[in-house]
């Protein structure tokens, strides 16, 4: 409160020991978030030299796509990072063990 939201996401972003997009065709047209988080939190891995952005694809997006609309590409990050959404339902505890897996793996210098 009191806080401007742009300043707030730059001090959230700060804060932050991982920070998760969740990749869909909205988010891909969402000029603050390229312009503003996605920019944001780059520079903040950069600048820290961290392994700290995890990307979670709800939907199938093409690498050209993701890298027009917020300039990241799939191999700017480790495999373990990028996570895809489970068509089936019977993967989605696979899914989470993975993400326990991204969140929990140290940031790397």
């Amino acid at each position: 409160a009191g806080v401007l939201e742009l300043e707030a996401i730059v001090n959230s972003i700060r804060r932050s020991r991982k920070i998760i997009f969740v990749v869909t065709q909205n988010l891909l047209k969402d000029p603050l978030c390229k312009r503003f988080k996605v920019h944001h939190a780059v520079q903040q891995a950069i600048e820290q030299n961290l392994d700290s952005i995890i990307l979670i694809f709800l939907e199938e997006i093409p690498d050209y796509k993701l890298n027009h609309a917020l300039c990241l590409r799939r191999g700017m990050f480790k495999s373990h990072c990028i996570l895809n959404w489970p068509v089936q339902k019977e993967r989605v505890n696979a899914f989470h063990h993975k993400l326990k897996v991204a969140l929990g793996s140290r940031n790397s210098a």
